[in-house]
């Protein structure tokens, strides 16, 4: 708003500069509506002339340069000078000057006496005021040699404060015509548009080299350190800094301090914010500016800063939070603004420090979006490790650079499936989750740990010289892995198997190396999983026929049950009582008749099945057919309590078709459920304790009895056998192989753990006469080994059972013992 004089036109007589120790008087005190154009020719013509640089994009200090210059030339005074108000209210600074007479370029506020500077409780820089003419009495020092006479006028800022005074000097007392004045209010209202326009351009300028920065992914440091040089650059006297505040609010960190001394932001790379100035945990609390403007004095239990701002005698402290701004209570930083002399923001301040705020917090939402999304793109959801393509970015950068010899690990968990699908994927997800909080304490600061999906983790070995070093950390991770883990509420156990390929195999490139260690770690679960194996060159070829017979196998089981044709076949092994000496049951074991290579082994084809999948179709045709073939014997030799026992896969067991599938081939082929035997392993029951139980639980109701497989090779507790509803407990063949007088304690305690239970014991791989024996003294009640028959074909078996073999008893046997001084002495 500007001012019309509403009194005579006025003139002075010899009077003194405006700036001397006594306050002026307005000369005008009746406000206008709007401000009048002067009619004036010559006023016209320089007020049009200014518009034209205007529109020509002359620059904000030419442009007050020529308004100076016109106003000197339009209204014939010596001196036209245009004067800043500084941000501490104090200080005229001298932006431009037209003319003979230099006064000082800085001047005191202080010697004007206009009440709308003075007020404190208005808004800073947001008045205006008329023109005003100055006492006559007073003259400053410096114009003394001459006597100058002067009018002055406000350039209005951007609110209702004024952004400086525009001032002509003239020798002789002289009298201004009301268009002249009204001529100077109008340069005056010109020059505030051209500052305001300026202020608008500059804030422009920097909000979009900021936005620049940002989309182009610049760092943040760099960002917020030409944020502080804005601020530097447009408030005089400002030392900036922006102090970034973790997510958590606990830490602060300095970002950009570009007038800050090295010994006070070398210490403050991390800090507690607790340990800055109180007034940093208010801004924090109210997310709302702090301004010190000096009128108070200000300590702190910093000593750091207290230090600083005696040393640097700061005055003057604003702080400004940046915030989130989806979420204005989530502070992101600081930006401090410190002064050496007393000061409070301007208007013009107000718009940029708002903007430079802004920035700053648009930097750090963008930085952190970023680290997200490079963190989701880099590391495991789950788990929070480095990720496969985290991992191989760096197996690629060690291999290239070739400085330390190094070892990879690869990890596949054993039967992590089960654990899917028995107990669901939250707590096969939660068991990843547990192992890998147990595996990265063995791990160490050099190293790399990352899962590459799945059930399979990979660990980079650092400055490993040899495998034995490998080997060794291997064998920690097994042992931290081997206590049951709380899952569910459930008791699982889990072990892995472990590839390790040594980087002196000078791979080159990462694909290779992590290749190998694959092979390794399918070479371990070869050998019985639970166990690491290392990466030689001889294991391609084994991969490679592993993977012909994958290919091979689908072929076969994909005909399984279109005909009668299939390669896979069921061998069946007499189990016999060994209190009469009669075949009780067979056990049924598959065989693959390849045309080529001749019968392949399940042990070499089955671990391949469960891995792909497959031994999901070949363990229900299995149990088909063996049942099918269980139901003929009985009905056609009249042998209506002979057994079939079928071993079960834990993949198999614990798919949730199992129990039904079970239950409809005993109704389909009519056998009694007790003729059944299904067999598993103890992994099964150490592995989802709660959910076999329930199946095992299920199938004894069916009437159908439970067999417990190569009994005592495991690390289930005997605790178990009393929880689960097993029937029969079968003595592993490494028992027996070693049977002899001194060394029968183990079969000994199983049989006499049977008796206690009320359960069966099967010997397996009985072979000599010694063996069967000695079996037979301990009380066990069947066996089954090629001491009575290899397994067979099934027309052979059928004529076993047409024969009816009797074995005889064991007392019988010690006329044709070989060595019957290595039988019990009871027995002899």
């Amino acid at each position: 708003m500007t001012w019309r004089p509403t009194t005579p036109l006025i003139s002075s007589g010899n009077w003194r500069h405006p700036f001397g120790p006594r306050a002026i008087h307005p000369i005008i005190s009746t406000p206008i509506a709007q401000p009048v154009i002067p009619g004036d020719g010559n006023h016209a013509a320089a007020i049009a002339q200014l518009s034209q640089q205007a529109l020509a994009g002359l620059e904000v200090r030419a442009l007050l340069q020529l308004a100076a210059q016109i106003v000197t030339q339009v209204l014939a005074v010596k001196v036209c000078a245009i004067w800043e108000i500084r941000a501490n209210h104090q200080t005229l600074a001298c932006h431009t000057i037209v003319g003979t007479i230099a006064p000082a370029t800085s001047l005191q506020l202080q010697h004007w006496d206009w009440p709308q500077i003075r007020q404190r409780n208005t808004p800073p820089l947001h008045f205006s005021a008329p023109l005003h003419h100055c006492d006559p009495q007073t003259q400053p020092t410096h114009y003394q040699a001459e006597s100058v006479h002067n009018l002055a006028c406000l350039i209005n800022g951007n609110g209702a404060s004024a952004f400086g005074i525009l001032e002509i000097y003239t020798p002789q007392p002289q009298v201004f015509t009301p268009a002249d004045i009204e001529f100077l209010q109008a340069i005056a209202q010109f020059i505030s548009t051209a500052i305001q326009r300026h202020q608008h351009d500059r804030l422009l300028h920097i909000r979009n080299a900021s936005l620049e920065e940002i989309a182009a992914n610049c760092a943040l440091t760099d960002i917020f350190q030409h944020l502080c040089q804005a601020i530097e650059t447009d408030i005089p006297d400002a030392r900036c800094s922006i102090i970034q505040l973790d997510e958590a609010g606990q830490q602060v960190a300095m970002q950009a301090s570009p007038r800050l001394p090295e010994y006070y932001t070398l210490d403050r790379e991390t800090y507690p914010i607790d340990k800055l100035p109180a007034f940093y945990q208010q801004v924090l609390n109210t997310q709302s500016a702090y301004i010190w403007d000096g009128q108070l004095a200000l300590t702190t239990a910093d000593p750091t800063w207290d230090t600083y701002a005696a040393a640097n005698q700061l005055q003057a402290v604003w702080v400004i939070p940046f915030c989130n701004a989806a979420k204005p209570e989530q502070v992101h930083g600081f930006l401090t603004i410190a002064h050496s002399t007393a000061a409070s923001p301007q208007p013009q301040n107000h718009q940029l420090i708002e903007t430079v705020a802004h920035l700053a917090a648009v930097a750090t939402e963008n930085h952190r979006n970023a680290h997200k999304l490079e963190k989701q793109a880099m590391y495991d959801g789950l788990t929070g490790l480095p990720n496969r393509i985290f991992f191989m970015q760096q197996l690629s950068a060690q291999l290239q650079a070739r400085q330390e010899p190094f070892a990879l690990l690869f990890l596949d968990v054993d039967h992590f499936k089960l654990v899917n699908d028995s107990m669901g994927h939250n707590a096969g997800d939660e068991l990843l989750v547990e192992i890998t909080r147990r595996l990265i304490p063995c791990i160490r600061r050099t190293d790399m740990f990352a899962r590459l999906g799945g059930d399979e983790f990979a660990i980079m070995l650092n400055g490993v010289l040899n495998v034995g070093q490998a080997q060794s950390i291997a064998d920690q991770i097994k042992a931290v892995l081997s206590l049951p883990f709380k899952i569910l509420d459930r008791e699982v156990f889990a072990s892995v198997s472990i590839g390790i390929a040594h980087s002196d195999n000078y791979y080159a490139s990462p694909a290779e190396i992590l290749r190998d260690a694959d092979i390794a770690m399918y070479r371990a679960k070869s050998l019985g999983r639970s166990r690491a194996a290392t990466f030689d060159k001889t294991m391609h070829a084994n991969v490679l026929d592993r993977m012909q017979i994958e290919m091979e196998l689908r072929r076969v089981v994909d005909q399984l049950f279109l005909d009668g044709s299939s390669q896979l076949q069921l061998y069946y092994q007499p189990i016999v009582s060994l209190k009469t000496g009669k075949v009780a049951g067979f056990e049924a074991l598959i065989r693959w008749m390849h045309p080529e290579r001749g019968t392949i082994s399940p042990l070499e084809f089955i671990p391949i099945a469960e891995e792909i999948g497959l031994i999901i179709p070949i363990g229900q045709w299995v149990i088909q057919e063996a049942c099918q073939q269980l139901s003929r014997w009985q009905n056609e030799l009249n042998i209506p309590d002979l057994s079939m026992s079928i071993n079960v896969s834990s993949r198999q067991f614990l798919q949730a078709d199992f129990l039904p599938m079970v239950q409809q081939i005993l109704e389909y082929t009519g056998i009694s459920p007790d003729c059944l035997k299904i067999e598993i392993t103890e992994s099964v029951l150490m592995e989802t304790a709660n959910t076999v139980l329930e199946r095992l639980e299920y199938l004894r109701d069916l009437g159908v009895r439970l067999s417990l497989d190569d009994f005592g090779t495991g690390y289930s507790s005997l605790s178990y056998l009393q929880q689960f509803p097993i029937n029969t407990l079968k003595v592993d063949r490494s028992f027996v192989n070693t049977l002899s007088e001194d060394q029968d304690q183990v079969v000994q305690a199983i049989v006499a753990l049977t008796d206690g239970l009320a359960m069966d014991a099967v010997a397996e791989g009985i072979e000599t006469k010694e063996q069967l024996a000695h079996l037979r003294f301990l009380g066990c009640e069947y066996g089954q080994g090629y001491f009575f028959s290899p397994p067979m074909c099934r027309e052979q078996a059928e004529a076993m059972l047409i024969d009816k073999p009797h074995w005889p008893d064991p007392l019988s046997l010690l006329a044709t013992a070989q060595t019957p001084a290595t039988l019990p002495q009871a027995i002899e």
